[in-house]
């Protein structure tokens, strides 16, 4: 039920977000917006997971399909967690760049199949079994996925002095 609703409130966002409600309500960002105004805890992790599980509209109003659609029903039937699928994102953001679209489809129907009988932790051993089999000697992978995986963070100063 949990999984249901919270696949329930990422529609709602998306409305919201539609509707430019964050801008018209004085703040800067969706992620703002949900942060101050709706109180989320962890917004960027919510934003990930919408990004990949809800329809959205195009620029014209037509729906869009989700980015990970067979993972979209599996959240939309209850049968996966929010933790289900932040594994599963995981282990699909590994998949190197260079991979055919045909097999990462396959890849993504594959862990949200995973997902429904396994935990969190069990999805991320076996999809480490899964792109060892997609790229056995790791010459799939270039300077496009190292750009990718590659961030920077800088959290709140410790009473140390570091950050």
């Amino acid at each position: 039920a949990i999984a249901r609703l919270t696949f329930a409130g990422d529609r709602q966002i998306i409305e919201i977000a539609d509707r430019d409600l964050p801008h018209k309500t004085g703040h800067r960002s969706i992620t703002q917006f949900m942060t101050h105004r709706l109180r989320m805890a962890d917004p960027m992790r919510r934003t990930k997971q919408r990004h990949a599980t809800a329809t959205h509209l195009s620029p014209t109003g037509e729906p869009l399909e989700p980015e990970r659609p067979a993972l979209a029903e599996a959240l939309a039937d209850g049968k996966v967690s929010t933790s289900h699928v932040r594994a599963v994102l995981d282990v699909l953001d590994q998949i190197p760049h260079a991979t055919d679209h045909d097999v990462k489809v396959a890849a993504e129907r594959q862990m949200a199949e995973i997902a429904v009988d396994h935990t969190p932790a069990d999805i991320t051993a076996l999809g480490a079994r899964l792109l060892a089999h997609l790229d056995p000697d790791g010459t799939l992978t270039d300077d496009t996925d190292r750009k990718r995986r590659r961030n920077l963070s800088v959290n709140r100063q410790r009473a140390d002095g570091t950050a």
